[in-house]
C-alpha cells in the first residue's frame, strides 16, 4: 500500500459501494474502470483490497478481495483538548497534522477566554478523513465539537490527566513527567505541586492549557496512573491533555481542573500558539511511548 491512492468507506464491508464522494473521485477524476483493484479503508481498523465490477461516478460497486487488520501504531489512548482560535485554518491545520501523527480523539474546548463559542466540525471531518488517508491510516479520529470547559473536566477518563498552563505555579515539563523515573510510578498531584528546589516554574515560559468546570468535589481524586504495569513493565499510561485558547485558561479554570485530577505541565520556555503547543505535546508523547517500546527508558 506504499504509493496506493486510499479511499474511504465506513460501510464497505457490508455494502460494497463506495461514497458518492469517493466514487466520484475513483471513477472520474482518477478514470478507475471495471477490473481494477483499489484499496480502501473503513475508519474502524481495516484495509481492503477491492476489485471494482461496476465504475459509475454515482455508483462504484466493489468486491473484496482482502482484509488486513491495522492495529494503531501507538500503544496507548492518547487524547487532545483544545480551545479553538479565532482563525479556523490554525486548528485545521492542528487537525490534519495531530491525525497524521496519530490520536484517538480530539475535543474542542469552549472556556472562559475562548475565542469561538461554534465550530461547525462538518469541514474539520473532512480535514481528519483527508489526513487518514494521506497517512495511510486504518483508524478515524474521533472529533468532538465544541464542549463546556466545566462538563469536559468532569468526564470519566482512566488514565495520566494534565493541563498546560501560563498562570503562576508549580509545573513539571510534559516530557519530564510523561519519561517518569524507570521503574517509579508517576509522580502524582501533590508531588508535582511540591515542586523541586522550590523552584517555581516561570508563567512566561509555559504553554496554555485547560481547566475543569464549576463546582469544586469534595475531595480530590487520585486519577494519576502508576507508569508500571503488573508486571514489573515501565509502561505509560493513556494520555490526556489540554490545550487553552490565545488568552490561556483562566485562574479558576486551572484550580478547578487540578481539583478533578488534572496534573500542571509546561510545554518548555517557549510561549506557543495554540495549535503549536497542542502539536508539541501530542509529538511528546508519541516520542516517549516509541522510546519505552523500544525499551528505552528516556
Amino acid at each position: 500500500m506504499y504509493l496506493c491512492t486510499m479511499f474511504y468507506a465506513p460501510d464497505i464491508a457490508t455494502l460494497l459501494v463506495l461514497p458518492d464522494t469517493e466514487a466520484q473521485h475513483c471513477v472520474r477524476v482518477l478514470r478507475k474502470q471495471v477490473g481494477d483493484v483499489i484499496d480502501i479503508t473503513d475508519g474502524k481498523g481495516f484495509f481492503y483490497k477491492a476489485l471494482i465490477v461496476e465504475a459509475h461516478p454515482n455508483h462504484c460497486e466493489v468486491q473484496l478481495l482482502e482484509t488486513q487488520i491495522q492495529p494503531l501504531s501507538w500503544s496507548n489512548r492518547i487524547e487532545i483538548a483544545v480551545a479553538p482560535t479565532k482563525n479556523l485554518e490554525r486548528i485545521e491545520w492542528f487537525v490534519e497534522k495531530a491525525t497524521e501523527i496519530g490520536v484517538n480523539k480530539i475535543t474542542l474546548l469552549h472556556t472562559q477566554h475562548s475565542e469561538r463559542k461554534d465550530v461547525k466540525t462538518e469541514r474539520i471531518q473532512k480535514i481528519v478523513v483527508s489526513a487518514m488517508k494521506q497517512s495511510l491510516k486504518a483508524t478515524l479520529p474521533e472529533i468532538q465539537g465544541m464542549t463546556a470547559f466545566k462538563r469536559f473536566v468532569r468526564r470519566p477518563f482512566e488514565g495520566l490527566k494534565c493541563i498546560a498552563h501560563c498562570n503562576q505555579g508549580e509545573k513539571q515539563l510534559l516530557s519530564t513527567l510523561l519519561a517518569g523515573r524507570s521503574g517509579d510510578a508517576t509522580p502524582n498531584t501533590s508531588t508535582l505541586l511540591a515542586g523541586r528546589s522550590g523552584d517555581a516554574t516561570p508563567n512566561t515560559s509555559t504553554l496554555f492549557a485547560e481547566r475543569s468546570g464549576d463546582a469544586m468535589p469534595d475531595a480530590m481524586p487520585d486519577a494519576t496512573p502508576d507508569a508500571t504495569s503488573d508486571t514489573g513493565e515501565n509502561v505509560m499510561p493513556d494520555v490526556l491533555i489540554l490545550i487553552g485558547p490565545e488568552g490561556d485558561f483562566s485562574e479558576s479554570e486551572v484550580e478547578e481542573a487540578l481539583a478533578y485530577g488534572f496534573l500542571p505541565i509546561s510545554l518548555g520556555e517557549s510561549r506557543l500558539r495554540t495549535e503549536t503547543a497542542a502539536l508539541y505535546a501530542l509529538h511528546a508523547v508519541h516520542v516517549l511511548m516509541s522510546l519505552r517500546k523500544g525499551g528505552i527508558t528516556p
